[in-house]
């Protein structure tokens, strides 16, 4: 019984040390953006940020997540994450999204750029706003930083 209860334990504190391999749920109209510190409210612009020690850090808007990337080039980064912009708050992987920006989108912080989960879905998007489709690579081209810049280099940790 005592050896039972000893290999229980083991595998419940094996499960809580490896922590959640995906994005952390966000508490909109709760949680506070990383990087400008206003309130989360808009669930198809909300992005997140893992570090290597499963670190969580929450975003209003893909512009704050990259202007903090840029700015925080020593947080050693495991995974992005962004709001799924046709799936009510469902995030996904950031580098296997397919992005559109369009100044219709009119996001929080104005980085006006949504993020699909299937190219299709931005494709026909993008075709009705009369703009191309984005990767995760090529989005310091199109996003600008604090004060107008564009990235110099996408930070991919």
């Amino acid at each position: 019984m005592k050896n039972t209860i000893s290999i229980l334990l083991t595998v419940v504190l094996f499960f809580i040390s490896c922590g959640n391999e995906g994005p952390e749920p966000i508490n909109y109209n709760r949680d506070a953006c990383e990087f400008c510190k206003m309130t989360i409210s808009e669930s198809r612009f909300a992005a997140q940020l893992i570090t290597v020690k499963g670190r969580v850090y929450k975003f209003d808007d893909l512009q704050c997540l990259l202007q903090y990337d840029q700015t925080n080039k020593e947080v050693p980064v495991k995974n992005y994450y962004i709001a799924n912009f046709s799936a009510n708050k469902a995030l996904i992987d950031a580098k296997s999204a397919y992005f559109v920006k369009s100044e219709t989108l009119r996001s929080p912080m104005g980085g006006n750029v949504a993020a699909f989960a299937e190219q299709k879905t931005a494709a026909a998007y993008a075709s009705k706003n009369q703009t191309d489709i984005v990767e995760w690579k090529d989005l310091n081209n199109t996003v600008q930083t604090e004060g107008g810049h564009k990235h110099d280099e996408m930070q991919h940790h």
